[in-house]
């Protein structure tokens, strides 16, 4: 056995100073209930920042107009452009996080059984957006299977 894998693993003291920040920031905006819609890391949700979420949202709005359907599925950021900036989109978010029911449009989704769609939801959408939390090519075949139903598509 080499003398190296008797050795701890270390982070340096610049990394150390940036995980305690980070950390210390976690604990501020938890305490003061800053963003109650903030990134929660358990769910592995990742924000777009709203540059892109501005962005996309400007490029669904063109694609469908005024009388389209969106469904965003797991990218709640999105939705909240697309209802802030675009109004007139009829837009739906699919989402397990249940915060966002009070945006309304909300249908709790679970990207473990994405096939697992309200009939009133298949084959309602133009346009299917989706940023699923995990990659698992499984359940992304599945998940892509719901895009088809969701667009009222046979598979």
């Amino acid at each position: 056995m080499d003398a190296a894998d008797d050795e701890v693993p270390a982070l340096s003291g610049s990394t150390l100073l940036a995980l305690g920040d980070f950390l210390n920031g976690q604990l501020e905006d938890a305490l003061t209930d800053a963003d109650p819609f903030a990134e929660d890391w358990g769910l592995s949700q990742f924000w777009y920042t709203e540059e892109t979420a501005m962005a996309v949202a400007e490029e669904v709005a063109n694609i469908v107009g005024t009388d389209g359907r969106v469904a965003c599925i797991s990218c709640p950021s999105l939705f909240r452009s697309l209802l802030q900036s675009f109004p007139e989109v009829q837009c739906h978010l699919l989402e397990y996080d249940t915060r966002f029911e009070v945006f309304g449009n909300f249908v709790h989704y679970d990207y473990n059984k994405p096939l697992a769609l309200p009939d009133e939801l298949k084959g309602a959408f133009d346009v299917v957006l989706a940023d699923p939390p995990y990659l698992v090519s499984g359940s992304n075949a599945e998940l892509s299977g719901s895009f088809h139903i969701e667009r009222g598509e046979t598979m």
